[in-house]
């Protein structure tokens, strides 16, 4: 199951597979000069798939969805939201371990 990006503004959205948010990428694009031609350093960094320094990586949990927003759910609903959460959380936990992220939170 391949997660995707979605380039918004100066960060990117993470889509699972299901299109369901997964998190947020804000890349660290490093010390760009001139900062006034910033935006179109960036531009170019990204078409030309330059290496970045870094970044953040954002979990979003609120937007697990683990509950319904107006509370009108089943026991099923939240079951099959968990598992969904469950897995996710075990992708992240993979993905640290695999890069050797020990500094997180």
């Amino acid at each position: 199951m391949l997660w995707k990006l979605e380039s918004e503004e100066n960060f990117f959205h993470i889509y699972d597979s299901k299109k369901l948010i997964a998190g947020y990428f804000d890349p660290d694009y490093g010390d760009l000069h001139p900062k006034e031609n910033s935006e179109e350093i960036i531009l170019s960094m990204l078409k030309n798939h330059d290496k970045i320094s870094g970044g953040l990586i954002m979990v979003p949990l609120v937007k697990f969805r683990l509950f319904d927003t107006d509370l009108d759910t089943n026991i099923s609903e939240v079951e099959q939201n968990v598992i969904r959460v469950t897995g996710h959380l075990q992708k992240w936990k993979n993905f640290l371990s695999q890069t050797n992220r020990h500094v997180h939170s």
